[in-house]
């Protein structure tokens, strides 16, 4: 993410991306998390894009849905290149899980001209450190334990981001977000809040996940009405 600020500030394209093998200052929408990522283990890019271009392919919608445009796109991508019976949901608001386990994450910042969508994805790992906060998974993992090869990384870098491309434009964003959207249907507890926020104690709100509104904002329907979230973290 920092090469990405630094090669836009210098005259990058919209559209261009930063890859790495992996990264020594990995962090997370939360402050205090890291990424983990050793050489190999993960799948580590960037796209740049300029904020008049991405509004223009956005079609007006806020810059807000961009996570979950790239989670949409993840998840596509990790099921074509996984197969068929490939089960993989999106977490609001940046989070990609299989079977419950976290398979990538989602970063999406903006700053003077430009819109970063940085993205992580386990690639190698067959074990994960026992601080996380939650089980994980990798691909490897998932397509039955064989190495991903760098050229199958790079395989797997190319489908997310022509899913992306599509998931951009995509005017049925809505409905194929929804398919995929997590404990949707189900009773959740959820801590709102601003990323900076959700260390300290706070109201958490439990009720029906019923979906998301036009913005993206997670739907809740509790015993008081339906509350609408737009920043916070859904509670595992």
């Amino acid at each position: 993410m920092l090469e990405a600020h630094r090669i836009a500030e210098s005259g990058a394209a919209s559209g261009s991306v930063v890859w790495a093998g992996h990264q020594t200052a990995g962090r997370g929408r939360i402050a205090e998390r890291r990424w983990d990522s050793r050489p190999g283990d993960g799948l580590l890019f960037t796209v740049i894009f300029t904020k008049s271009d991405i509004a223009e392919r956005m079609k007006g919608r806020p810059f807000t849905l961009l996570p979950l445009l790239c989670g949409l796109a993840v998840s596509e991508a990790a099921e074509r290149f996984l197969g068929k019976g490939a089960d993989v949901r999106i977490k609001w608001p940046n989070d990609v899980l299989s079977s419950g386990r976290k398979l990538s994450g989602i970063l999406c910042e903006a700053s003077g001209d430009f819109v970063y969508a940085g993205i992580g994805i386990n690639l190698n790992q067959t074990r994960f450190p026992d601080d996380f906060r939650r089980p994980a998974c990798s691909v490897r993992q998932l397509s039955g334990g064989s190495l991903i090869s760098e050229g199958e990384g790079r395989r797997l870098l190319e489908l997310v981001i022509a899913f992306l491309n599509s998931a951009l434009e995509n005017v049925f964003w809505l409905r194929d977000i929804e398919k995929r959207l997590y404990r949707i249907g189900e009773i959740v507890r959820m801590k709102p809040g601003l990323p900076e926020e959700l260390a300290v104690e706070a109201e958490v709100i439990e009720g029906r996940l019923s979906g998301l509104d036009s913005t993206g904002a997670l739907l809740i329907k509790t015993a008081a009405g339906t509350k609408s979230v737009i920043s916070g973290e859904l509670l595992l």
